[in-house]
C-alpha cells in the first residue's frame, strides 16, 4: 500500500491543486483511480481520500495541517485534482459530498476521540453552523 501525505493545496483556475510528494511512486500512481471515498484517521488526525488498483489501495491523506483550505473553499467546492507530476492530474470525484459526510459524522461524535472531534469542530467552524 502506498502512502502519500498532502504537502499543500493550491487553488488554480478555479480548481485546487493537492501536492503531495510523489516522486518514488509517479510510475505506480499512473495506474491509480480514485474511488470517491474518504476516511477518517482519528489517531493520526487526517482525513485519507481512497485511490486503487488491481493490487490494493492507495491513501492520499490529508493532514490538519492543510484542513484551513479545505474549511474555506467547502463554501464554493471547486473540482479537487491530485497533481501526480507537472503534466498529470487526477481529478478526484465525490470528494466535497465524502469530506461534508464526514464531518457531520465527526461533529460531536466521541467515537472519533475527543482530540479529532475538537480539531475538525473547530477548523471547519462546525459548532457555530
Amino acid at each position: 500500500m502506498i502512502s502519500l501525505e498532502v504537502k499543500e493545496i493550491v487553488k488554480e483556475e478555479a480548481t485546487l491543486k493537492v501536492y503531495a510528494n510523489t516522486e518514488d511512486n509517479t510510475e505506480k500512481l499512473q495506474e491509480l483511480e480514485p474511488e470517491g471515498q474518504i476516511l477518517a484517521d482519528s489517531d493520526g488526525k487526517a482525513f485519507v481520500y481512497l485511490l486503487a488498483d488491481q493490487e490494493g489501495f492507495a491513501h492520499l491523506r490529508f493532514p490538519e495541517q492543510v484542513w484551513g483550505v479545505l474549511s474555506e473553499e467547502r463554501k464554493t467546492t471547486p473540482p479537487v485534482k491530485f497533481q501526480l507530476d507537472q503534466n498529470t492530474a487526477v481529478e478526484l470525484p465525490e470528494f466535497w459530498t465524502e469530506l461534508n459526510s464526514l464531518l457531520e459524522n465527526i461533529q460531536g461524535n466521541s467515537n472519533y476521540g475527543p482530540e479529532m472531534v475538537e480539531a475538525v469542530e473547530t477548523i471547519f467552524e462546525l459548532d457555530m453552523e
